[in-house]
Order: structure tokens, then sequence, then C-alpha cells
């Protein structure tokens, strides 16, 4: 519908963004349904983390409500780490999305955004422990009493939410041997880090992208 529409009638732009929000609300709990059901065995395989990021945020950014500005700051270099793509592409979206819906709600209304300046910042970086995925979000803090219960499934403070979500990225993260972190700012915004173990750290050489798969040499 987006593509044929040649109008310029401003009605039936936010009725096409409304379509939008609304499959992507859906296809989220369909998805955090399916995953909390299904089995938990990992398909891993061995990935240079910025170049995959790179791709998952551009495919993400096209979902996004237009008033929402969408940084990275990937400095995990060619660093390269076994983890299952599917899994950690869907716990990324999820922390991205949630992070979407803190700021700006529906996304329809300009009004009813958390700040006029919505921004979410996605940043990489190496520590000890392994490789750490940072999700930011410029939006209001989390309440105390909601942070000590956030992570337990089926618990929610969204009116259609399923509880899930968070639960099964820390799931997700946990069987990579990481987990995550919340934590709220001084005064503003939330930031989420995903981690997963860095025993199968190693860095990548000669990067490329093939036939749709990201393909590494590896010293």
């Amino acid at each position: 519908i987006e593509r044929r529409d040649q109008s310029d009638d401003p009605k039936i732009d936010q009725a096409i963004e409304r379509i939008k929000t609304a499959i992507a609300r859906s296809d989220r709990l369909i998805s955090e349904l399916l995953d909390f059901a299904k089995g938990h065995e990992l398909a891993k395989d061995l990935i240079p983390v910025d170049l995959w990021l790179t791709r998952v945020l551009a495919e993400q950014a096209q979902n996004l409500p237009r008033a929402i500005k969408l940084e990275f700051n990937l400095d995990a270099g060619s660093a390269a780490i076994a983890f299952d793509a599917y899994k950690m592409q869907a716990s990324i979206n999820n922390l991205i999305n949630n992070a979407a819906e803190a700021l700006v709600g529906k996304g329809d209304d300009p009004s009813s955004y958390f700040r006029s300046d919505p921004k979410i910042r996605v940043s990489t970086r190496l520590a000890q422990r392994g490789l750490e995925i940072s999700v930011y979000n410029n939006g209001p803090m989390i309440d105390e009493q909601d942070m000590k219960k956030i992570l337990t499934p089926l618990v929610t403070t969204k009116s259609c939410g399923t509880g899930l979500g968070w639960s099964v990225v820390q799931d997700i993260l946990v069987q990579h041997g990481g987990g995550l972190e919340i934590e709220n700012g001084r005064q503003t915004g939330v930031t989420f880090t995903a981690w997963i173990s860095s025993e199968s750290l190693q860095m990548a050489e000669d990067c490329t992208e093939r036939t749709g798969s990201i393909m590494c040499g590896l010293n």
C-alpha cells in the first residue's frame, strides 16, 4: 500500500504508519511467545560482530518510527564470536523495539512522545568478561519497583504486553554464557547491556558478505 500510494494526503500517511506499527507489535508478541515456548538448542556460528550488527541495525531502522534517531558506535573491531545469529538478532530487535516504545509510544502522535528528540544508541565493546552490546535510549527511567521484577516471566507493566520479552532475551544470553543488565541514567534514559562470554572470541580477517551470509578468515 505504501509503495502504491501516490497521494499527499497526511491522513493516509498516518493510517499507513499505524498499520506498520501494529504489524510490528503483533510480530514481536508472536515471536516472544514462540521463543518462550520452543526448545533452547543453539545453532552457533563464528560471526564478526560489528559487521553482523551493522546489517541488523540497518534492517531494524526501517521498522522504527520516523521520529527516532538511531545511532551506533561499534567498537568491537574485527572480533568474531560464536553465537546463534537468529536468536541474538531477535534479542537486539527486542531491546530496540522496547526502547522505541518507551520513547514515542505508538509512534503516530508527537504530543505523546516522551521528548522531542527521541534517540536510541547501540554500541559494542570488548570487556574482560566478553562481548558487550549496549542499547541506550534517552527516554524515561524505569521505576525502582519495576526494576526489581522486570526480568520475571509474565510480569509486565504494559496493557498489551506478554511480560516475556526481556526474560526471553535474558534466557538467550544466559545460554551464551552471558546475561542482561539494566541501568537507569542519572537523570533520564535507560541502558540495556547484553553480554556474551568471550570463550569463543577470535579476531577475524577479510570479512565479506556472500549470498546473504558473512564469511571470514580467522587467525
